[in-house]
């Protein structure tokens, strides 16, 4: 490094197109976001100790395409979700299995459950009421009125969130790689009770309401019938309208009730 202090010509050194690890770098993590592993499973080491990629061909091929096309992060979104890999679902196939226990070869895609902000944002989306702004000051996550997207949440490091910490958030003070997974019985007591939740079930419910009151249709098949497309992406399956009419009959359930049940069901709350 010749002119000044060396920043620029570092920053020029890290995304010239013959340094290839930037790219790489750049790419596995983004393959991680969408997969919930990396091709390369070490994420913050491409070292000599690192994990080899499990697909080093596909690695450099999307690096290079990185490059090619101007450092566009939206393209490479785009490629990866545009493929038949990421297209798959997580049903299980025993041949394969028996070959690859671990999937590393992409076989089914990884089942897991979403974090906490694409959570949240679900649950604002599907009652009505994202608010999808940009930019602007970051806004306390459970202040009132607050339905921005969670990305917006203000993080107080000394004072993190519990439900942050439930949900197996990073710790803002050191370096986390990739998010731990874990299942605790607190997480479905969060789902069940906090007042957030409940309140965007009722949101929900309410907007379904509004949305049968405009048809002539049979209410109770006409309300399962949105409040499912509306959470799930898909109408209810004759089991289901039985057991919504048999709660609503028996007074055991209500739509509020309903709805709640379908934003914290496994199908809401887990990518697969």
């Amino acid at each position: 490094f010749r002119r000044g202090s060396g920043r620029r010509e570092l920053a020029e050194a890290i995304v010239h197109p013959d340094n290839p690890l930037t790219a790489r770098v750049i790419v596995n993590r983004i393959w991680a976001h969408h997969f919930g592993h990396g091709l390369v499973a070490t994420v913050s080491n491409f070292g000599l100790r690192a994990t080899p990629p499990s697909h080093p061909r596909l690695l450099d091929y999307l690096a290079s395409d990185l490059i090619e096309h101007g450092w566009s992060i939206k393209r490479l979104h785009r490629l990866i979700l545009s493929s038949r890999t990421w297209q798959q679902t997580s049903r299980d196939r025993p041949a394969a299995r028996r070959i690859d226990p671990d999937n590393r070869l992409l076989w089914r895609y990884h089942r897991r459950r979403v974090d906490f902000e694409i959570l949240r944002d679900a649950m604002l989306s599907a009652a009505g009421r994202l608010d999808l702004q940009m930019l602007g000051p970051a806004i306390p996550l459970w202040q009132s009125g607050n339905a921005r997207r969670t990305l917006y949440a203000h993080i107080d490091r000394s004072q993190l969130p519990t439900v942050l910490r439930l949900f197996d958030f990073p710790s803002p003070d050191t370096h986390n790689p990739a998010r731990s997974r874990t299942t605790a019985p607190q997480q479905a007591l969060f789902l069940m009770n906090n007042v957030f939740v409940k309140e965007r079930a009722a949101e929900l419910a309410q907007r379904a309401r509004e949305a049968v009151a405009r048809g002539n249709v049979d209410a109770t098949v006409a309300m399962a019938t949105t409040l499912y497309q509306i959470a799930l992406g898909r109408p209810p399956t004759t089991a289901e309208l039985e057991r919504c009419s048999e709660g609503l009959a028996t007074g055991v359930l209500d739509w509020p009730q309903i709805a709640q049940m379908l934003l914290i069901s496994n199908e809401f709350l887990f990518i697969d």
